[in-house]
């Protein structure tokens, strides 16, 4: 039931997002289902009995998505009605909600108001509230009732849109097939048997999954890259419509300092996510795939540039101090700078994942010299690498992991502790990797590359403490890596040693050696010594 105090705080803008959402859904079981009709139409030479069976497994396969489909559609259009009629009952009653307000009158759930202070008020005084209140019952009256009316018709037509109710549900209610489609394995679970699970589920339960449990899925290593980008995109459109919830509802009212700053991380990471749907949505340099998002705390997100389950060559990127979702936009362009300079190195096919999957620190000090990040993220990290390996179809992938600044100390950390299952382990412009030298990385030492800018401020992370907390540079003549050439970068000034922090963001330029050189690492070619 819709109290007074409901009608009169509630965003109506609300709506909108929840329409966008549901129509996002309608739109994409509408397409599965003629992806369906296209594969039966190329099954025309197809003939004889096990011909006609699958066919019309397929057929009926194609209208249970197509019905799905418009039952989504009816939800949505009752949704859009039922917000135009609630937000037409709020604003019926605004001027009225601000006026009782002023005269201090009580408002009862139902929408009757009532004058507690009666007996303290006279003459044009009291003649004014009985105005007030005559004038605005009836009002809040009927806006009460339509607004109640329209809230159970909406929660009616959700509470009966089921998986069985639109068709996706698994036919027949065999409580096996329907146990198989629901009993999603918790995340942590091997990707091995994650995969195994996947595969052991017929189309249609899949199908059922994606659109009743794409939060679960999308976050689980070891089901493909095609799924488990369908599913995050629709977490994505989650994913906005809670934040443009919470913009709007912090833009509406009179702001705290810490609500200021709120609005500030929740304004970003909408930027975040904008670049990411420019990204899913250009085909250039490659297609993308969202193999997960999370806008809790300053927000994850992985993002593929090329399919990482056909490429041949597979690169995993993760950058360092100051990775969140709010600034994914800018490691998204590395990437695709990366797949390039692979592609220029003779690699037949690449994918470069943006790997913003753990918790990052924000700041140089403190965060960033604390280990704490890294053995946080070191047992997601190994075990997405081990998902890359359970999904990749045919012959196993040439695959590279490629750390920047912090990134690198979280390779190091899950290396050293986990062991990741890699051909290629990159550094670039690292502060430590949380060992004193190649060996204790639990990795081939031939296969171990770094590489570090002369100007890079990295530099003084040693210089001030050569007992530094994550270890020796790994591009330093003692560690045992093989060190690859990048260019100088920008000289700071005197007073820092002439290292300066734009050198420690310049080794993707497209004039640096260090980005050909990462591009040929990943191609599997040996990269130009430093």
């Amino acid at each position: 039931m819709v109290s007074f105090a409901d009608l009169r705080d509630i965003d109506p803008y609300v709506f909108r997002q929840g329409e966008s959402a549901w129509f996002d859904m309608y739109n994409t079981i509408k397409e599965r289902g003629y992806d369906v009709r296209r594969a039966v139409d190329k099954l025309e030479a197809w003939t004889g009995a096990a011909a006609d069976a699958g066919k019309a497994t397929f057929r009926e396969h194609e209208q249970r998505f197509l019905a799905g489909a418009d039952a989504l559609h009816a939800a949505y259009l009752l949704l859009r009605q039922a917000g135009d009629r609630i937000g037409a009952a709020h604003a019926r009653i605004a001027e009225g909600a601000a006026e009782v307000g002023y005269w201090s009158l009580t408002v009862a759930a139902d929408g009757t108001i009532t004058d507690h202070h009666s007996r303290t008020r006279y003459g044009d005084e009291a003649a004014q509230i009985r105005d007030v209140i005559a004038k605005y019952q009836p009002v809040f009256h009927a806006a009460m009732a339509e607004a109640n009316q329209a809230d159970a018709e909406i929660a009616a037509a959700l509470r009966n849109l089921t998986a069985e109710a639109v068709g996706l549900a698994a036919p027949g209610g065999d409580a096996t097939t329907t146990a198989a489609a629901t009993a999603i394995p918790p995340r942590g679970t091997a990707p091995t048997d994650v995969k195994k699970w996947w595969d052991s589920l017929s189309p249609m339960q899949q199908e059922s999954l994606l659109f009743t449990r794409a939060a679960e899925l999308g976050a689980l290593d070891g089901v493909p890259a095609l799924a488990r980008d369908r599913a995050n995109r629709l977490r994505l459109t989650e994913e906005k419509s809670e934040l443009l919830a919470d913009q709007q509802r912090l833009l509406a009212k009179h702001r705290t300092h810490d609500e200021e700053l709120w609005l500030k991380q929740v304004t970003d990471k909408l930027h975040g996510i904008d670049d990411i749907e420019k990204r899913l949505n250009f085909m250039a340099p490659a297609e993308a795939f969202l193999l997960a998002v999370d806008g809790q705390g300053n927000g994850r997100a992985i993002i593929a540039s090329g399919n990482p389950d056909t490429a041949t060559n597979v690169a995993t990127y993760i950058p360092g101090t100051g990775a969140n979702l709010a600034n994914v936009g800018g490691d998204i362009n590395r990437s695709d700078l990366m797949l390039q300079a692979a592609a220029n190195a003779g690699s037949p096919s690449t994918a470069v994942i943006t790997w913003v999957g753990y918790e990052a620190p924000q700041n140089v000090v403190p965060e960033a010299a604390e280990e704490q990040f890294a053995d946080g993220a070191k047992k997601n990290l190994d075990r997405f690498q081990d998902g890359l390996r359970a999904t990749h179809e045919g012959a196993p992938s040439h695959n590279t992991v490629l750390g920047h600044s912090y990134g690198s100390t979280v390779i190091g950390h899950a290396a050293r502790d986990e062991g990741l299952n890699a051909d290629e382990l990159v550094f670039v412009g690292s502060p430590g990797v949380g060992v004193g030298n190649a060996g204790g990385l639990n990795f081939p030492t031939d296969h171990i590359y770094a590489t570090v800018a002369d100007h890079d401020i990295i530099h003084m992370s040693n210089i001030e403490d050569p007992h530094d907390v994550h270890g020796p540079d790994p591009a330093g003549t003692q560690f045992g890596a093989h060190v690859f050439a990048s260019a100088p970068g920008t000289a700071g000034p005197w007073y820092t040693g002439g290292y300066s922090g734009a050198a420690h963001s310049q080794y993707w330029g497209t004039t640096n050696p260090a980005l050909e050189n990462m591009g040929k690492i990943i191609a599997g070619q040996v990269p130009d010594a430093h």
